[in-house]
């Protein structure tokens, strides 16, 4: 009878201890689902609101959350929004919000984790009340680019006697990598495409340059020929002169060519020399 009674017991705890490894198998089989589907999608170089958006989505089924939101730090203002966003019930999406997002602020000025396990360790940061602030359960991890801290991956859970646990924080550092990766690469590809576009602006602007050089040089040797037909005149003018004073002709400058023209005088100058040495 004894022994009936510690077998059932010792049963008992071994379908607990089976239960217990199968949940673990099945979180961790999520987990690596999860992070395939997600390094899949920066590989695919996705844009990065949907990055972002499957990280929400995938920590909140992974960690069994209430809400997970990811904040980023505007660059120009500096001011600091939620960039992306997923809840289990609507009534969590704003249920203790701005005392997270101050939590937020505060892991990317110190660029550390924050592991908020108990509503006792918000004492901390402000004044916990039950019935005002439901958020039970924190965890808050930095997100770099750049190397340098521009977000946080905030996780929370909300007035459930459930607590995170420190391999909870693991298993967000993992995603949390992956969202930094994620913005780190939309950078990269950022700066690349500005370069490609600059690069493009740079050729266009030498094509045009060549082509005005081109049009100089074809308008210089125009001129250039214009110039030599306009020599050649002048010097085919010039030996028509030449040519007619020698032979006793008049240049018509209207044609450029000589032509016989009455009234020189030439026979008439010789008869006269003639006649006088007659006489």
């Amino acid at each position: 009878m004894v022994f009936g009674r510690l077998l059932g017991q010792f049963s008992k705890k071994i379908i607990l201890a089976g239960d217990i490894l199968g949940k673990k198998a099945m979180r961790d089989s999520d987990l690596e689902l999860a992070y395939f589907q997600i390094g899949s999608a920066i590989i695919a170089h996705k844009d990065l609101s949907t990055i972002l958006d499957l990280i929400v989505r995938e920590s909140l089924n992974s960690l069994r959350a209430h809400r997970v939101t990811i904040f980023l730090m505007e660059e120009k203002s500096g001011i600091l929004k939620p960039r992306s966003t997923d809840v289990f019930k609507s009534l969590f999406r704003h249920m203790g919000l701005k005392e997270e997002k101050e939590i937020a602020k505060k892991t990317i000025r110190q660029a550390e984790s924050f592991f908020l396990q108990e509503p006792k360790d918000f004492a901390e940061f402000f004044e916990y009340r039950e019935g005002s602030w439901k958020v039970s359960s924190l965890l808050s991890i930095p997100l770099s680019s750049q190397g340098k801290p521009v977000g946080a991956l905030s996780v929370v859970l909300i007035d459930k006697k459930r607590r995170f646990k420190a391999r909870d924080l693991k298993y967000l550092f993992f995603f949390g990598n992956l969202a930094s990766l994620a913005m780190e690469n939309a950078f990269l590809m950022e700066e690349l495409n500005k370069e490609i576009s600059s690069r493009k602006t740079f050729e266009q602007c030498l094509d045009n340059i060549l082509c005005r050089m081109q049009g100089l040089f074809a308008k210089e040797d125009c001129n250039n020929e214009n110039h030599f037909e306009n020599s050649l005149s002048v010097q085919v003018a010039t030996q028509y002169r030449h040519f007619g004073n020698q032979t006793g002709k008049k240049v018509n400058w209207m044609v450029g060519s000589p032509s016989p023209v009455t009234g020189i005088g030439t026979n008439r100058q010789c008869n006269n020399l003639i006649e006088k040495s007659i006489q």
